[in-house]
């Protein structure tokens, strides 16, 4: 859950929400309430939701779901979504035989996570470049080695302005 942080309120907001909801609906009612948030006339991105490896492949119901609802955020917030999904899933090695299957699946390229979902170093940097240059991340996570592998990006030259951590209660899942 984002709560408003009245000390970087002329901060872009970047929203990266609902890889981990097995409702991928529930994204939109969360993502309209993390804006509801923010001060007023505060700028934000919404990120689109990655599809989990093998279960969200091509062809899965849960693909199914992660395009559908990634298409109707971006009908809902045209000027604010960036497709960061087929971004990723466009960055496979076409010389890694198992990147030329998560592209052949639409998947974000498994050089790019270290496990179905979460991205790896070069991930991360993939998504900081594409988003833009520095940033501010925003971790909704309920374990913090997540916001640590941030820290660690930081401090190896990523260029992330301040990483922030917002945790939730669902016993560190």
């Amino acid at each position: 859950r984002l709560q408003a942080d009245t000390a970087h309120k002329t901060w872009v907001a970047i929203l990266w929400l609902g890889h981990n909801n097995w409702s991928k609906d529930e994204v939109k009612a969360d993502i309209a309430s993390s804006i509801a948030a923010l001060a007023p006339n505060q700028a934000y991105v919404i990120l689109s939701m990655l599809n989990w490896a093998p279960s969200g492949a091509r062809g899965t119901q849960e693909y199914a779901d992660t395009v559908r609802v990634n298409g109707e955020l971006a009908a809902m917030y045209p000027d604010n979504f960036l497709d960061i999904r087929q971004y990723l899933v466009g960055l496979y090695n076409p010389n890694s035989w198992q990147d030329v299957q998560d592209h052949q699946n639409d998947l974000p390229p498994s050089s790019m996570r270290f496990d179905g979902i979460h991205l790896n170093d070069a991930g991360c940097l993939a998504v900081a470049r594409k988003v833009g240059d520095p940033v501010s991340f925003a971790v909704p996570s309920g374990n913090f080695r997540n916001i640590f592998a941030g820290y660690i990006a930081r401090r190896m030259g990523l260029p992330i302005h301040q990483p922030i951590l917002a945790t939730h209660g669902n016993d560190g899942a």
